[in-house]
C-alpha cells in the first residue's frame, strides 16, 4: 500500500459518520490487495522546455545567417564565370550566354589588390576581358572618382608580330561585396587576325588603388560562327571622292565593315559640311551602333545584330553643320537622296 492509498484510508476512517464495520472491514481488504504503483524517475519539465527553447531560437536565428552567407559564396562562384552576363555591353553577354567566350582563370597582384581574369572574347578584331578586382579593404565604387579605378595599357605584345599600342583600358563597374568588385577591360580593335598567341599584356594604374598588373596568355581563339566576306569594290561619292570597302565580317552579335573614304576630314567651324554612315539591314532598319574608328586609310564601322543576317545596305549622305557653336553638332540633309547607296550581299 503506498501512502496515497493510507491517507485515504485513514480519512475515511476519521470521517464523523462513520460507515458500518462490515463496510469498512471490506474496505480494508479491498484496499490491502491492491498492487503496490512502480515509482517513477521524476520528469523536470522546466529543463526540457528550456532546452527545446534554446534549440528552436538558435535556428532561427541562425537561418538568416546561413541565407546571407552561402548564397553570397555561390554567387560569387556563379559571377566569376559569368562577369560579361553582368557588366558586359556591345553583345558579350549575349555571346557569353551561348557559351562563346573564353573562360580563363588568371590572376595578378599589385600593391595588395588582386586582379583576376575570368573570361574572354576575341571575334578576330576586338578582345575584350571580364576580370573581378579584390581589394583588402572595404571599397565604395559610388564614392570613387573613375579616374582613381581606370586601368590603363602599358604593354600589348603578340608573339613575333610586334607591339600592339590600342586601348586596353576600363574600369570596375559593379560592386559584388565589400572588397570585391567587377568590370570590363580591353581593346575595341586590334586588327584583322586569325588568332592570338602568346599574348603579354599589362594594365596599370595610378592614384589612390595604384598597381601594375602584368598578364601572359598562351592562346585566345577566334570565338566561334564568324564569317568574312571580302569585296573589294569602290564607289564614287558626289563624283569625286573615293569609297573604297574591303571586307564584311560577321560574328554572332555584330557585322564589321572595313572601309576607306577619301574625303579631307577639316577642323570643325561653325558651319562644316560632312558625310555620314550608316548601316542598315536589307528591310531598311537601322543598326545600333557599336564602333567606328580605325586608322587614317583603313576604318572599320561595328555595329550589333543577331548574326543571322543575309546581307546589309550601306548609306552615305551628306550633312551641313548649322550650328553656330562649333563645339556642337545641329545637322541637317544637304540633299534628299543618298550620296551613296549599296546592297551587300553576305558570300557573294
Amino acid at each position: 500500500m503506498n501512502d496515497l492509498d493510507k491517507q485515504l484510508s485513514e480519512r475515511l476512517r476519521q470521517n464523523v459518520k462513520e460507515p458500518p464495520a462490515s463496510v469498512v472491514d471490506r474496505m480494508n481488504k479491498t484496499l490491502n490487495s491492491l498492487p503496490e504503483r512502480k515509482e517513477r524517475a521524476p520528469k523536470n519539465y522546466k529543463v526540457m522546455f528550456g532546452v527545446a527553447a534554446a534549440f528552436f531560437l538558435m535556428v532561427i536565428i541562425s537561418m538568416p545567417m546561413f541565407q546571407s552567407v552561402v548564397p553570397q559564396g555561390v554567387q560569387e562562384d556563379s559571377l566569376q564565370e559569368s562577369i560579361f552576363q553582368l557588366v558586359g555591353k556591345g553583345g558579350l553577354e549575349q555571346l557569353s550566354k551561348e557559351g562563346l567566350t573564353f573562360p580563363m582563370n588568371l590572376s595578378a597582384t599589385s600593391n595588395d589588390i588582386t586582379l583576376e581574369i575570368t573570361e574572354a572574347m576575341f571575334d578576330g578584331t576586338r578582345l575584350y576581358f571580364g576580370f573581378i578586382e579584390t581589394h583588402p579593404q572595404p571599397i565604395d565604387l559610388i564614392a570613387v572618382p573613375e579616374e582613381d579605378l581606370l586601368l590603363k595599357e602599358s604593354r600589348f605584345f603578340v608573339g613575333d608580330r610586334g607591339d600592339y599600342y590600342h586601348m586596353l583600358g576600363g574600369k570596375p563597374t559593379r560592386q559584388l561585396s565589400e572588397t570585391k568588385v567587377a568590370g570590363v577591360f580591353g581593346s575595341s580593335f586590334v586588327g584583322d587576325v586569325n588568332q592570338l598567341e602568346d599574348i603579354n599584356i599589362t594594365v596599370y594604374r595610378g592614384g589612390e588603388y595604384a598597381g601594375e598588373w602584368e598578364f601572359l596568355i598562351d592562346e585566345i581563339p577566334v570565338i566561334e560562327g564568324v564569317s568574312s566576306f571580302s569585296v573589294d569594290e569602290m564607289y564614287l561619292v558626289d563624283e569625286q571622292y573615293e569609297f573604297y570597302i574591303e571586307k564584311v565580317i560577321q560574328t554572332p552579335v555584330t557585322i564589321e565593315v572595313y572601309y576607306s573614304f577619301d574625303y579631307p576630314w577639316v577642323s570643325p567651324i561653325k558651319e562644316y559640311e560632312f558625310y555620314q554612315l550608316k548601316l542598315l539591314d536589307l528591310e531598311g532598319e537601322s543598326y545600333e551602333p557599336l564602333y567606328m574608328g580605325g586608322g587614317e586609310k583603313n576604318k572599320v564601322f561595328r555595329v550589333l545584330s543577331n548574326g543571322q543576317d543575309k546581307g546589309i545596305r550601306l548609306q552615305v549622305n551628306k550633312f551641313m553643320n548649322v550650328n553656330e557653336d562649333s563645339n556642337a553638332m545641329d545637322s541637317k540633309a544637304l540633299n534628299e537622296e543618298v550620296a551613296l547607296d549599296v546592297v551587300l550581299e553576305f558570300g557573294e
